[in-house]
């Protein structure tokens, strides 16, 4: 089955005003302005404040061989109750088995621990770690529902980072690097009383993203792709800010080809087009997108183009109580678009266009 390409958006409006006087121009650094450094594991380990917006994310998406996916998700945070709760949450969909399996737990600080030597994360049931220099494991073992899960990641491609890998405005940061750009699975899933063998042939995925800012006060507009075509990797990622930080577009562009990493701009250029009007939301959705990259003497130009478009409320996934108050400060969305997109590269000079 052809799995469709999607690029996503996600929307958010400050309800409250922001008055003042007039002032300078905010001081933005954005992803290229630091200075680049190797990255390791240890870049990855989480590093909890007591800022009452701190938020640390691990994302993992795992497409599998002949069907099915597997998603894990870790979260620590001070949003809603409690400083430095954590969450797990894991999803599986076999090829073989009809009904998704989906785990979830949110625990208080006493129940989630973590390493300070290297990445060895354990939130509830699910355990994130370090595995050489090119891999990592993820782990769950649900005494509720019985179901277990082992899997083994290979990296394809090496850790990554845009530029220094930080945003940082006055009053904050937006941290972010990929433990995975591209990898390769291997493990079993033990659920319905045996085990199940999974493999995932470079189609598997994680990052990690760390901020002590609101995502309604650092932006109003979050979108993403990415995309696994045969040898070729590509993702990119752009956020606007908010108008309190100058309101600017920020965005990051990646080319992976086989198990290398062949073309990254820290400072991408990101263009909408065929803007339409949401009447549900009132908010202005771009059916097209045009990245434009920039390497040295290499350059990479993408275009996406949807033509339609799947909405999500955002607070509808909630709890109860973070509804109450992220619905007084905020209204998120996201937009999904089923594309096509075309990549014209320029790599060392080399030239290829996929479609």
């Amino acid at each position: 089955m052809r799995r469709i390409k999607t690029f996503s958006i996600a929307c958010i409006t400050t309800l409250a005003l922001i008055t003042g006087t007039a002032h300078a121009e905010p001081s933005v650094q954005a992803w290229k302005d630091g200075p680049k450094s190797a990255v390791s594991a240890r870049d990855f380990i989480p590093t909890p404040s007591n800022e009452e917006a701190y938020t640390e994310r691990y994302t993992f998406s795992v497409d599998l061989d002949g069907g099915g996916w597997i998603g894990t998700y870790l979260t620590i945070s001070n949003l809603g109750v409690g400083d430095k709760h954590a969450a797990a949450r894991v999803r599986i969909q076999l090829p073989d088995r009809d009904k998704e399996f989906q785990y979830f737990q949110r625990v208080g600080q006493e129940a989630w621990s973590s390493s300070s030597a290297t990445l060895d994360l354990e939130v509830a049931a699910v355990r994130l770690a370090t595995k050489g220099e090119k891999g990592f494991t993820i782990e769950l073992d649900d005494p509720d529902s019985g179901v277990k899960m082992e899997l083994e990641f290979k990296n394809e491609l090496a850790r990554w980072k845009p530029g220094n890998g930080r945003v940082d405005v006055e009053d904050g940061y937006l941290a972010y690097g990929m433990l995975a750009p591209r990898a390769s699975v291997k493990g079993r899933v033990f659920i319905d009383d045996k085990w199940h063998d999974v493999t995932s042939t470079r189609r598997a995925f994680g990052d990690h993203t760390a901020t002590n800012l609101a995502p309604y006060v650092l932006g109003t507009r979050f979108s993403r792709f990415r995309v696994f075509d045969k040898a070729m990797g590509i993702a990119w990622r752009e956020f606007k800010l908010g108008e309190k930080y100058g309101g600017r577009s920020i965005t990051w562009m990646l080319v992976g080809y086989k198990n290398k990493i062949v073309f990254a701009d820290a400072s991408a250029n990101l263009r909408t087009g065929r803007v339409s009007k949401d009447g549900q939301t009132g908010y202005n959705i771009p059916y097209a997108v045009q990245i434009d990259g920039k390497d040295g003497k290499d350059q990479v130009k993408m275009v996406l183009r949807g033509s339609r478009m799947k909405r999500t409320d955002l607070l509808e996934s909630y709890g109860t109580f973070a509804r109450v108050v992220a619905g007084a400060v905020s209204k998120p969305y996201r937009y999904d678009f089923p594309c096509d997109y075309t990549i014209q590269m320029n790599i060392g000079g080399a030239t290829a266009t996929v479609k």
